[in-house]
């Protein structure tokens, strides 16, 4: 149950490689409360091919837009 406590909220999520790290799990929750991120270690994610799960689990859209969560190399 979310309470939508982050709404409205920005944040850096570091270390969340696949759906064993702690980072993961602080991102799915901090999603659920209505918060809004970043992944820095994204391209590492994307080579050990887990970001798209991650995205695709938490049904990832861009509010604004509508458009699928993507991952582009910095």
């Amino acid at each position: 149950m979310a309470y939508n406590l982050l709404k409205g909220k920005r944040g850096i999520i570091t270390g969340a490689l696949d759906a064993n790290s702690i980072a993961w799990k602080v991102a799915e929750k901090a999603h659920e409360e209505g918060a809004t991120f970043v992944l820095t270690n994204a391209p590492i994610a994307m080579r050990m091919g887990e970001i798209n799960k991650f995205c695709t689990a938490l049904n990832w859209y861009e509010r604004e837009h509508q458009k699928k969560c993507s991952v582009h190399r910095v």
